[in-house]
């Protein structure tokens, strides 16, 4: 159902980023006991049906792996 992903750069700018684009994402500071910044994100694969989002990731984690 979950699937914990290495973003390859901080989670808390690419849910800005979503954000501004009209999608929801979670960054993965909210699932640490400390709420730390953190490259990895949890996706609900279960329940992520809108291509947008995945072409979102795809460019911008994309751009951020080089």
């Amino acid at each position: 159902m979950f699937v914990w992903a290495d973003a390859g750069c901080d989670t808390n700018a690419l849910t800005e980023k979503a954000m501004a684009d009209g999608m929801l994402l979670a960054p993965g500071c909210l699932f640490s006991p400390r709420q730390l910044p953190s490259h990895r994100m949890r996706i609900n694969v279960a329940t992520m049906e809108d291509a947008a989002v995945w072409r979102f990731l795809e460019r911008e984690v994309g751009a951020a792996r080089g």
